[in-house]
């Protein structure tokens, strides 16, 4: 008995000891795990929505439409044709060093191509040499005193488009900055260049054909030694006769052409197109009718052309085209179109005469091919030039040029801004080259593998706002941050005639110009963003200066408009406070940029997001506190659903800062599938010929657009969402937006305050099982919005919202 008992009490012992561990873990889970208490009980959310907090500006819904990775001319226009005048080679930015003879010839693309030379010891000594620009528009870039791949001066000729000559030295960035600077000497294509650099310690001087263009003691180098070096930038030449001697006692270092690894041109340099037949074709510098590289096709009798596959005849109906041509051709050249084996179309071009004449071409197919082929060619004995090959659907000409998948992608999104054309590309883009006649446009070469036939210009960016109802705002070029007063006056008087063409009556020379082709009605730009992230050049002094001298003249012409000046990158609050505190008058809008690597997408949107209200501090503190922020570049750096979760945060955040932030606009916005997978890809919209996949960045965006709302109003935080509460601006809709920033599932109760009795109330979530998933070509929709389950009671809504998800709720006014 009494063991039995004790036995008894031992069991009971247990059971409470059991009790007891079991309370006390669960106790310590929820001390230790705020996410698991979240996840077991239900919260409740108290919308208030007579509350207003703050007012949104729908211009944080913009869009950043840059000319990177064929998103212009091949993603928003409707061209079929890629590379329609043979300017870019092939391997786009690839980059090649050939050395035959006496030279030594870059033939690839790319930013910054060097081949260094010569020992790190080398000093005081003189380089001689002869350079040809083959093409491009830029010179040539010539090293000294290189130390290594991030310290180096170069002598930068015919740079930023061939609109100046500088001395620039890196220490330790990718991008050298400006020594000295001056207008160019302009670098022709065809013609050999002798220049002649002197490095004496710090003292550099340099001549082109017997001219000097530089004499300048360099300041801050301890030491004045290194290799030799010869490049280019986006720019294919060539170099010969290369010397390096001493300046004391005139002793040859190198002479001759430095050694390069063997790397075999490709027969047919031109990216996109191939060859057929028997004859000779190669792209040629030899009176091109577009730009600077024409194709020229030779025959001694058998079938010989250029041919571009992969076309996309998307859909069934009308295509036209046009192409140029000249040469001597007495049995004609042929143009086809092919799928497979079978011709769809052929049209036999019999009269070719020596001069430039444009050729016109339609056909119809009653069903799309996903790939075709282009050929145009000699069926028999002669030679013919080709340039500027163009071929759009009669679908895209009703679109006014653009593609329609695409522009019905971007229409989704209902996008309020577009900023345009940059971004990098701003840098030394001329707005001049992409106005007019086509076949007259000058090529664009960019850094991302792209040379762009500025087809979607001035005007093309204007209708395309237009047709997907979005504001025009333009970023323009400031030059050189050491400019001379000749050439900052010359890029204020580019902004300024730009300004002009954009704003002024047909009665100003440049809306006559507009009226000219086809555009009498100004276009009444609004928004003018003085310069793209100028502080990789400038320090803040120089770049306010240069904002009030662009402000002053620009106002000077329509004093309508309003000027965003170029704020931060990244997190750095001394440029802002520097560029605020010094004349805030002279702008409205502040531009800072941000991006944020995949592992910290989480911690740095709120990083972001606190510093953005930090600089809305400053604004308000200074002497035009209605500055608003212009976030123009923002994005996470992947299309997983990392990217997804990062744009729900950032653009709940700068809904709930809507008294700061104005404008804003991610980057990037269009990408080519076929670009580099290593390269920049975060794009919200990835196309190829023949369809467009959207990234979650597009998925949440699309579906934060679609509930947008004036005001936002009172709500109850919850630990570890992202969340805000909005109601219309006719008070009759309301919504809660919440993203889980945890791996868990969270119980919630919206209820909604008096003055708002709940109607029709339904709810949508994007909730992919991992972080890491991500749309493709294949599988468009992995990431989409689906319906949520909800429950209704009175002013009451339960619902679940899944770990790492995305969720709206919808909530309609009684009554209405």
């Amino acid at each position: 008995m009494f063991e039995q008992r004790i036995k008894e009490s031992c069991t009971r012992l247990q059971g409470w000891v059991a009790l007891f561990c079991s309370l006390a873990l669960v106790v310590c889970g929820f001390l230790q795990s705020p996410e698991a208490d979240a996840a077991t009980r239900t919260q409740v959310v108290q919308i208030h929505p007579g509350q207003v907090r703050n007012t949104i500006d729908p211009k944080v819904y913009g869009q950043f439409l840059e000319h990177i990775y064929h998103s212009a001319d091949n993603g928003v226009w409707g061209q079929l044709i890629w590379n329609p005048s043979f300017e870019q080679g092939v391997g786009g930015g690839g980059r090649y060093w050939v050395a035959s003879g006496s030279q030594i010839r870059q033939l690839g693309g790319g930013s910054g191509v060097v081949k260094t030379f010569g020992q790190a010891g080398w000093s005081n000594y003189e380089v001689s040499l002869d350079a040809k620009k083959i093409s491009g528009q830029e010179g040539f870039l010539i090293l000294f005193y290189d130390r290594n791949a991030k310290h180096f001066l170069w002598l930068n000729l015919g740079g930023w488009r061939d609109t100046q000559d500088a001395i620039q030295r890196s220490r330790g960035n990718n991008i050298p900055g400006v020594v000295v600077s001056q207008p160019t000497i302009h670098i022709k294509t065809g013609v050999w260049y002798h220049i002649r650099l002197r490095c004496h310690g710090p003292h550099v001087q340099a001549w082109v054909n017997g001219k000097k263009v530089f004499d300048q003691s360099l300041h801050g180098g301890s030491k004045f030694q290194g290799k030799v070096g010869i490049g280019t930038w986006q720019t294919q030449a060539a170099f010969k006769h290369i010397r390096i001697t001493t300046i004391a006692g005139g002793k040859t270092l190198f002479s001759g052409v430095p050694k390069v690894k063997v790397v075999k041109a490709p027969p047919f340099n031109v990216r996109f197109w191939s060859t057929y037949g028997r004859g000779r074709v190669a792209p040629t510098e030899q009176d091109p009718r577009n730009s600077e590289r024409c194709v020229k096709i030779v025959s001694t009798g058998s079938p010989t052309g250029v041919q571009q596959s992969d076309v996309c005849l998307r859909y069934a109906g009308e295509y036209r085209g046009s192409l140029w041509l000249r040469g001597a051709a007495p049995q004609g050249v042929v143009l086809r179109m092919v799928a497979g084996n079978k011709v769809l179309y052929q049209k036999n071009i019999a009269t070719v005469t020596p001069d430039w004449g444009r050729v016109a071409f339609s056909f119809s197919v009653a069903k799309a091919f996903k790939r075709a082929t282009l050929q145009i060619g000699l069926s028999g004995s002669g030679t013919a030039y080709v340039d500027e090959v163009s071929l759009m659907s009669q679908r895209a000409i009703n679109n006014g040029g653009f593609r329609p998948d695409v522009l019905a992608a971007i229409k989704a999104l209902k996008p309020t801004l577009i900023r345009w054309p940059g971004g990098g590309y701003t840098d030394g883009y001329q707005w001049m080259h992409g106005i007019g006649p086509d076949v007259d446009r000058v090529s664009e070469r960019n850094a991302w593998n792209d040379d762009d036939p500025n087809d979607f210009g001035t005007d093309e960016y204007i209708h395309y706002c237009r047709l997907v109802g979005a504001s025009p705002e333009i970023c323009f070029d400031t030059g050189p941050s050491n400019a001379s007063k000749k050439m900052r006056e010359h890029f204020i008087r580019q902004a300024c005639r730009w300004l002009e063409y954009c704003n002024s009556p047909v009665t100003n020379k440049w809306g006559a110009l507009r009226a000219k082709y086809g555009h009498p009605k100004p276009y009444n730009v609004k928004y003018w963003e003085v310069g793209n992230e100028v502080w990789f050049t400038y320090k803040a002094p120089q770049y306010i200066k240069a904002l009030v001298e662009f402000t002053t003249a620009l106002k000077k012409i329509d004093p309508r408009i309003r000027i965003i000046a170029c704020g931060s990158g990244g997190l750095n609050l001394k440029w802002n406070r520097e560029i605020i505190n010094a004349d805030a008058r002279y702008f409205n809008y502040l531009s800072i940029h941000q991006y944020v690597w995949p592992p910290y997408y989480i911690n740095g949107a709120r990083d972001y997001l606190n510093f953005i209200r930090k600089t809305g501090n400053i604004i308000r503190k200074s002497a035009n506190p209605k500055i608003k922020m212009f976030v123009s570049e923002w994005n996470e750096m992947t299309i997983d659903w990392r990217t997804g979760i990062f744009a729900g945060m950032i653009l709940t955040g700068f809904e709930r800062q809507g008294s700061v932030v104005g404008m804003a606009s991610p980057a990037l916005f269009l990408r080519w599938v076929g670009q580099n997978k290593k390269d920049w890809n975060n794009a919200l919209i990835n196309f190829s010929r023949r369809s467009w996949f959207p990234a979650p960045n597009y998925v949440v965006m699309k579906f934060w657009r679609d509930h947008f709302a004036k005001y936002r109003v009172a709500a109850t935080a919850v630990k570890g969402l992202e969340a805000d509460a909005t109601v219309s601006a006719n008070h009759q809709t309301a919504y809660y937006k919440a993203v889980n920033l945890t791996d868990l599932p969270m119980h919630l109760t919206l209820a909604m305050g008096k003055g708002f009795p709940l109607g029709a109330v339904h709810a949508g979530t994007v909730a992919p099982s991992s972080d890491r998933v991500a749309n493709t070509m294949h599988h468009p929709a992995r990431i989409a919005p689906e319906p949520l389950k909800i429950a209704v009671s009175g002013q009451q809504v339960t619902f679940t919202v899944a770990g790492h998800s995305a969720t709206i709720v919808t909530m309609r006014r009684a009554g209405k």
